[in-house]
């Protein structure tokens, strides 16, 4: 666990791309989602994003060679945000589908992706990059369609904070 916290400290100390403050998550965020959801996010993560600053960042991740573009988004996502992604039916079917299947959502990858963690005890699990749609699991294989980008959630923050947007030439 004190690799995943020194990782959202260095992510929580970088400026936020777009110039909004990141935010951290109460207790009142994970009662709602438990009302939906029970038990979707481990108690870690729970305590992480309340405890540290980091909703709301975003950086671009390599992803496997097999994935059409080298590189996508991820967004640690805001609590507001999460909300809508557990109540709204269009994208709560998904949160349900990796809640029964023991995965819980890390982060959005925007177009109908998402970072995901195995929610099995780890307090530093694999990362999976997941397409909403081709996402196809199976008892037997339950990580079937995932992407695995060969990190953990410390390397994947670590990776986060060490990130700096593109420099667009001045118009």
């Amino acid at each position: 666990m004190g690799d995943v916290r020194s990782a959202a400290a260095l992510l929580a100390a970088r400026p936020s791309h777009d110039g909004v403050p990141y935010e951290r998550y109460t207790q009142e965020h994970w009662q709602l989602i438990d009302a939906k959801l029970p038990g979707f996010v481990p108690q870690w993560l729970r305590e992480l994003l309340m405890e540290v600053r980091i909703a709301g960042a975003c950086a671009e991740i390599p992803v496997p060679s097999e994935y059409p573009r080298p590189v996508d988004h991820f967004v640690l996502t805001r609590p507001s945000s999460a909300l809508i992604f557990v109540y709204h039916p269009e994208y709560a079917w998904h949160l349900q589908e990796l809640h029964k299947h023991g995965f819980a959502c890390l982060g959005d990858g925007g177009y109908g992706y998402c970072w995901a963690i195995r929610n099995d005890g780890s307090t530093d699990p694999e990362v999976y990059f997941v397409e909403q749609s081709g996402w196809d699991p199976k008892p037997s294989e339950p990580t079937r369609g995932m992407l695995f980008p060969q990190m953990t959630v410390s390397e994947l923050l670590t990776q986060a904070a060490h990130w700096k947007p593109a420099t667009r030439p001045a118009r």
